[in-house]
């Protein structure tokens, strides 16, 4: 992700076509900024229900929370990622997921809990979220989507992985 590209965007007029491509430029296949991710894609969701039409300048209120947005994404540069964990077949450790929704959204977070030396880690392996549909739903059937989502989520890096913890909750 390069959010010097994205900060670009703020030297140009805020229009629903650059909204779509600062959201879509921002590519993270972990899920590692996925809550900063889901804001514009919130954002854009507003705007098309606005109304407003592909080269027209975003209304004030939407505008102001892009250019937030796209003010904060700096920020991210200075979050450190680490990527490796070295697990040994006898290593203890297990699997965390988290599952939770809100009206606008909801999202799946994995972590693995693993033992190195006498301390105890955490660190995040993965995540997901999704737009909540357009049309209302209980908030008991979204958190049961994100319940979905989670399993997937657990099967697929189940499926792709040599090892898969024995420990799941």
């Amino acid at each position: 992700m390069s959010v010097k590209d994205i900060n670009q965007n703020l030297l140009k007029p805020a229009t629903k076509r650059l909204l779509l491509k600062s959201v879509t430029k921002f590519y993270d296949p972990l899920g590692l900024f996925a809550p900063t991710k889901v804001v514009g894609k919130i954002l854009f969701q507003d705007t098309w229900l606005s109304g407003v039409q592909w080269d027209e300048i975003l209304p004030p209120n939407i505008a102001k929370q892009w250019n937030k947005w796209i003010s904060e994404l700096s920020s991210l540069n200075d979050i450190g990622k680490l990527r490796w964990i070295e697990l040994s077949p006898s290593s203890d450790y297990s699997l965390h997921i988290f599952c939770d929704s809100s009206e606008r959204a909801f999202g799946v977070v994995l972590y693995i809990r693993y033992l190195e030396g006498k301390t105890t880690k955490a660190q995040l392996l993965c995540s997901c979220n999704r737009l909540s549909p357009l049309k209302r739903i209980t908030l008991p059937r979204l958190e049961l989507m994100a319940c979905l989502i989670g399993a997937r989520l657990l099967n697929y890096i189940c499926t792709n992985t040599s090892q898969c913890s024995n420990t799941v909750d």
